[in-house]
């Protein structure tokens, strides 16, 4: 996927349908700002939900074993130092 504007929306919509964008990117799935509010509507309408999973916490000292670090767990060894980009 690249960069798109609105001169090479023709190009976007072979990638990501005109039913999945807002109107302001050249889609018809309502504006920016209603797709805002409906997507805020629907994350407060899950707020017992997040409530209550604010108090569901590992106490990650009764873990047998070593701690392990993020590059054991997810495998980010090495650096980043030169990308090889397209």
């Amino acid at each position: 996927m690249g960069l798109y504007s609105e001169s090479n929306f023709e190009e976007l919509f072979k990638k990501i349908p005109k039913d999945l964008l807002p109107e302001e990117f050249g889609g018809c799935n309502g504006s920016v700002k209603d797709l805002t509010v409906f997507w805020k509507d629907k994350v407060e309408s899950y707020r017992d939900w997040f409530l209550k999973d604010e108090n569901c916490k590992i106490d990650e000292r009764l873990r047998p074993g070593t701690r392990k670090t993020s590059s054991e767990v997810f495998g980010l060894e090495g650096s980043f130092r030169k990308l090889d980009l397209d």
